[in-house]
């Protein structure tokens, strides 16, 4: 009688064979899997070493590929090549959103900038979303991208110029504990 460990492996390679003229469909799948390691991960990995590991599991791929290797190895070698281009377009892209933050203001600051958007009326007024040009105090590549800013009475169109005294306050944190940030 074959162990629990053999009955396993023999169902996972008969899975796999099954699947062998779908292997294209599972690259976005090993893919999505890549981007799901790179945001469990408990701290920010830098840049080159994704990219290190994309361009190697490329090459071994490439290299199976070139060499007629056995069509198991190619298949698992295109599957981590896709997890770990995942991961590397899940770090690019997070660099491609960073933007700064504002940081709490001691008092109201002049702020010029572009209004991109009007939100419902709220409690306390309209808010808008600015896109700033300049804010008191801050250098240029300090400057968020966004701020959203409560204004009384009537609101300015989308696109308008806008000038306007404001205190800032950084984002606030999750609602809970552990909770999107």
């Amino acid at each position: 009688m074959p162990t629990r460990r053999a009955r396993v492996v023999s169902w996972l390679g008969e899975m796999v064979a099954r699947q062998s003229d779908r292997w294209r469909l599972w690259a976005p799948v090993a893919f999505g899997a890549g981007c799901a390691t790179y945001f469990a991960l408990k701290t920010e990995p830098p840049l080159w070493p994704l990219l290190v590991l994309a361009l190697a599991a490329t090459g071994a791929w490439g290299a199976a590929r070139l060499m007629n290797a056995r069509r198991g190895l190619t298949l698992a070698l295109m599957l981590v090549t896709c997890a770990a281009l995942g991961l590397a377009a899940a770090k690019g892209r997070t660099i491609r959103v960073a933007a700064p933050i504002a940081s709490a203001s001691d008092g109201p600051v002049r702020i010029e900038g572009w209004v991109v958007d009007v939100d419902p009326p709220g409690e306390r007024g309209m808010r808008v979303v600015i896109a700033p040009v300049r804010i008191e105090g801050l250098a240029p590549e300090a400057t968020p991208l966004r701020l959203r800013a409560t204004v009384r009475g009537e609101a300015p169109a989308p696109g308008s110029a806008i000038r306007l005294f404001a205190i800032l306050n950084p984002p606030p944190g999750p609602a809970s504990p552990g909770g999107y940030d």
